[in-house]
């Protein structure tokens, strides 16, 4: 198995996961069933101000592996704290590049984030998945994760 180096930031490196995020998009446009014209417009930008938004009443935590070799992001976690209404914690988004995945890289990221929720007593934690990308439950599960209900939105023409 290949050695990936692991290393934590915060939202001023939000810019570093540009790239993969783009591809978690493209992922989640293909996926989806009723969105995808939304997923087509949507643009890191926004997803980045949505973000950030959220420090107005928490903090934020990136974890990036990083190539051996090229010591660029192949994969992340964004995780987030929100203390407002009630302490929540949140994996707001995490990806592993294809041609990365099955080196172990998604659960090491996943358990920095429930460490990093752990180390400051965060008990309730979610994670949103896009409809369309229900494979990724039996691999949540794992970590306690369970789907709690489903929300339906509206769609605008």
């Amino acid at each position: 198995m290949t050695s990936f180096e692991f290393v934590s930031t915060d939202e001023s490196d939000l810019d570093k996961v540009r790239p993969l995020w783009e591809v978690l998009r493209e992922h989640h446009q293909k996926k989806s069933i009723d969105f995808k014209i939304r997923y087509e417009k949507m643009s890191f930008n926004s997803r980045k101000a949505d973000l950030l938004k959220k420090l107005e009443h928490g903090k934020m935590r990136i974890d990036l592996a990083l190539n051996p070799i090229t010591k660029e992001p192949v994969g992340y976690c964004i995780n987030t704290i929100v203390y407002e209404p009630a302490p929540e914690g949140e994996i707001d988004s995490l990806l592993v590049q294809p041609d990365f995945r099955g080196n172990g890289i998604a659960e090491k990221l996943l358990n920095f984030a429930i460490e990093w929720f752990d180390s400051n007593n965060i008990v309730t934690r979610k994670i949103v998945v896009a409809a369309g990308n229900e494979e990724v439950f039996a691999f949540y599960k794992k970590f306690g994760f369970y789907h709690k209900f489903s929300t339906l939105e509206f769609k605008s023409l």
